[in-house]
């Protein structure tokens, strides 16, 4: 009977242990599981609030685009103003430079005259 007696014992307490053993590896899974799960929740937490401050900044970069389209189109308009003004003012210098000629023209004939 006490042979049965320790079996007995031996064979719950092996039950007992075996079914420890398997809960806790189990559970470690489970844990393990778990951890890998928050993880992977809070990245992509991050990725979500990256593309979203990369969406921004190529929002941003798009209207920075468009100013300087706006000030290259400006800048054109001003480069053919400058270019219009810089032949007026080379038209400008050679009617001076022939009133001056016969300005002095005339000044050489009156002087003569007189």
């Amino acid at each position: 009977m006490e042979t049965y007696t320790i079996t007995t014992i031996a064979t719950v307490l092996g039950s007992f242990g075996f079914g420890a053993l398997i809960t806790a590896l189990a559970s470690r899974k489970k844990w393990n599981a778990e951890t890998r799960l928050a993880d992977a929740e809070k990245k992509l937490k991050d990725v979500e609030m990256y593309s979203m401050m990369l969406d921004d900044t190529r929002k941003q970069i798009d209207a920075l685009s468009k100013q300087v389209e706006a000030f290259q189109e400006r800048e054109k308009g001003y480069l053919d103003i400058i270019k219009k003004q810089m032949n007026t003012e080379t038209d400008l210098r050679k009617r001076i430079s022939d009133l001056e000629n016969k300005l002095t023209a005339f000044q050489k004939k009156y002087n003569d005259q007189n």
